[in-house]
C-alpha cells in the first residue's frame, strides 16, 4: 500500500508543474515527410544557449538525398504543423555528398531566420572535402568550398555567431579543426586545431554555444584498445582561443556525443561500460557529475536527441526527447523517454535490428505562446528511404527553474535589466513547496499579466517578462508565494 502511495505521488510530481511547461496531449501520428527517393541523415541546428523569447517562427532542417548513383543535399523549411515547402536543392553535380549540417538562429528578438550556412562532405575533388551554401534575405547561395585543401575533411558541425560568422568544426586527417569564418565575404577569421596536442585519431565532433561568447566542442579519441574516450575543449570568445582539450569520458567504449540545451549545455554521449549501449550526460547543474539518462540489460540505446534535457535526479517531464532502442528482434524509436516521467511517451518500431536511423530534433519553433518541436527521422520502406516525423506542443507559462538547492528564506530580487525593452527576467528564491502567483500592473494600477503555478518545489527561478505590446512606462512585478508578498518597480522604455 505505501508503495502504491508513493507512485501516485510521484506520478502526481510530474504533472505539477516544477517545470515551464503545460503539455498539449501526446505525439501526433506518425507522417511522412518525403517519398521516392533514399533520403537519409536529417539536421537540424545545433542546440542554443536558452533563452525561451528568442525561438524562430519557422525553421530550416537539411538532408542527404541519393538519385542514382550520386546524392545531393536538400534544405526544408518547418512551420508549426510540418514542412512549409517542399525539398529545395543545394547541389546539383553528379558526385557524391553526405553528412549535411546546418546553423542557424535567430539574430534580432523576435524576429525570424533571415541568415543561416548548410555545410556536407564532397568527393567532386577526389578526396573529401567541406564544401557550404549560404542564406541572406537573397536566398541561397551557390555551393563554394569551405576547405578543399590536402586531406580528406569530416563531419562537419557549426554554430551561428552573428548575421554572417560561423564557428564551424569539422574532422581533418584525424585532428579537429575549428573555423571562425565569414560566410559572406568566404574568409576565415581565425582558426585551431583544437587536437595538435592528442596523438591518437580524433573524430565526430559537435559544437555548441554555451553563452553569448561561450562555446563547447566534443569529440571522440581512439584509445590504446581501439575504443574511443571523448575530450571536450572550450572557448570563451567565440573561438579566437581554446582550452586544451580535456578528458570527458574515458571508461569502456563511448561513442555518439550529443549535445542538449538547458540552463547549462549537456554534454550527451553513449558507453558500453554496463555491457549494453546506455546513454549517459554530465549534468553542469550539478558540478559536472557523471548521471545515467537511460540503461538497460536488456536493449542497446542509440542516438539520443533531447530538447531542453531536464535535470535527471528530478521528475521533471519537460523535456522532448527521442532515441533508438535495439533489442534481439527489433529496432524501435522511443520518444520522452530520458525523463523520469512516464507521462507522454509514444514509439514506433522501424524494422528489424539491421535498419540504420538517424534522429533529428529542431530547436522549437514559436507560435502564440506555444512551442513545436519535431522528431524527424528516416524509414526504410518498398525499396526507398523516406524521412518521417512526429511532433509535440509545449505552452510556456515563463516561470524556469535554475537551482534546485533550497533557498533559505523567500526572496524577489529586482528586474534585470531595468530599464528594459522589451524583456527583462525577475529572479525569485522559495524555501518550501509552495503556490506561486505572479501579477503584473502598469502604473495605474491594471492588471496586465497573470500566472499562477500550483506546488512549485524548492529552489531558485526567474520569469522573463515581455513587454513588447506594452506603451513605455512603470510597471510593477508583485510575487506571491504562501503568506509571503513582495512587489518590485520595472521601467519599460522603448
Amino acid at each position: 500500500m505505501k508503495k502504491f502511495i508513493l507512485l501516485i505521488f510521484i506520478f502526481l510530481l510530474s504533472l505539477s508543474g516544477q517545470n515551464s511547461f503545460s503539455q498539449i496531449p501526446n505525439w501526433s501520428p506518425l507522417k511522412r515527410l518525403t517519398s521516392g527517393y533514399k533520403d537519409t541523415n536529417p539536421d537540424f541546428s545545433s542546440p542554443h544557449y536558452y533563452s525561451f523569447y528568442s525561438y524562430p517562427f519557422w525553421e530550416f532542417m537539411v538532408f542527404q538525398r541519393k538519385i542514382d548513383t550520386a546524392s545531393q543535399i536538400c534544405v526544408l523549411r518547418f512551420n508549426k504543423d510540418s514542412a512549409i515547402d517542399a525539398p529545395k536543392y543545394l547541389t546539383s553535380n553528379n558526385f557524391l555528398k553526405k553528412n549535411p549540417c546546418i546553423a542557424s538562429k535567430q539574430i534580432v528578438w523576435n524576429d525570424t531566420i533571415r541568415y543561416s550556412l548548410a555545410l556536407w562532405e564532397s568527393n567532386q575533388n577526389g578526396k573529401w572535402d567541406i564544401y557550404a551554401s549560404y542564406y541572406s534575405p537573397t536566398g541561397w547561395s551557390s555551393p563554394f568550398p569551405l576547405d578543399s585543401g590536402t586531406g580528406n575533411k569530416f563531419n562537419p558541425k557549426a554554430i551561428q555567431i552573428s548575421e554572417t560568422e560561423f564557428g564551424i568544426v569539422y574532422t581533418k586527417d584525424d585532428d579537429i579543426i575549428y573555423r571562425r569564418y565569414n560566410a559572406q565575404t568566404r574568409t576565415i577569421l581565425s582558426e585551431s586545431n583544437l587536437t595538435s596536442s592528442i596523438a591518437t585519431q580524433c573524430s565526430n565532433c559537435l559544437i555548441a554555444v554555451t553563452s553569448s561568447t561561450g562555446l563547447r566542442v566534443n569529440f571522440r579519441s581512439k584509445k590504446a584498445d581501439n575504443n574511443f574516450c571523448i575530450y571536450k575543449a572550450t572557448s570563451g570568445n567565440n573561438g579566437d582561443t581554446w582550452t586544451l582539450p580535456d578528458t570527458l569520458a574515458f571508461t569502456g567504449n563511448n561513442l555518439n556525443i550529443q549535445l542538449a540545451k538547458t540552463y547549462s549545455t549537456q554534454q550527451i554521449f553513449e558507453s558500453d561500460r554496463s555491457g549494453k549501449n546506455a546513454i549517459y550526460c554530465y549534468n553542469t547543474n550539478f558540478g559536472n557529475n557523471l548521471e545515467t539518462v537511460i540503461i538497460s540489460s536488456y536493449f542497446n540505446y542509440y542516438g539520443l536527441k533531447t530538447w531542453f534535457f531536464p535535470i535527471i535526479t528530478e521528475s521533471i517531464s519537460s523535456d522532448i526527447s527521442a532515441v533508438v532502442r535495439k533489442s534481439s528482434d527489433s529496432t524501435k524509436i522511443l520518444f520522452n523517454f530520458a525523463s523520469s516521467s512516464t507521462y507522454g511517451r509514444d514509439s514506433i518500431t522501424v524494422g528489424d535490428t539491421s535498419k540504420n536511423v538517424k534522429i533529428a530534433l529542431n530547436n522549437g519553433i514559436r507560435f502564440e505562446n506555444k512551442y513545436a518541436l519535431f522528431a524527424v527521422f528516416n524509414i526504410d520502406t518498398a525499396g526507398y528511404t523516406s524521412l518521417y516525423f512526429k511532433y509535440r506542443y509545449y505552452v510556456l507559462n515563463g516561470i524556469i527553474n535554475t537551482s534546485t538547492f533550497p533557498a533559505k528564506d523567500f526572496a524577489l530580487s529586482q528586474n534585470y535589466p531595468n530599464p528594459f525593452n522589451p524583456t527583462t527576467k525577475v529572479k525569485f528564491d522559495i524555501p518550501k513547496l509552495s503556490d506561486v502567483n505572479i501579477t503584473i500592473f502598469d502604473a495605474v494600477g491594471r492588471e496586465v499579466k497573470n500566472i499562477s503555478q500550483n506546488n512549485l518545489s524548492a529552489g531558485s527561478y526567474e520569469y522573463v517578462f515581455s513587454g513588447e505590446n506594452l506603451s513605455s512606462g512603470i510597471y510593477y512585478f508583485k510575487l506571491q508565494a504562501g503568506e509571503f508578498s513582495k512587489t518590485v518597480k520595472m521601467l519599460l522604455v522603448k
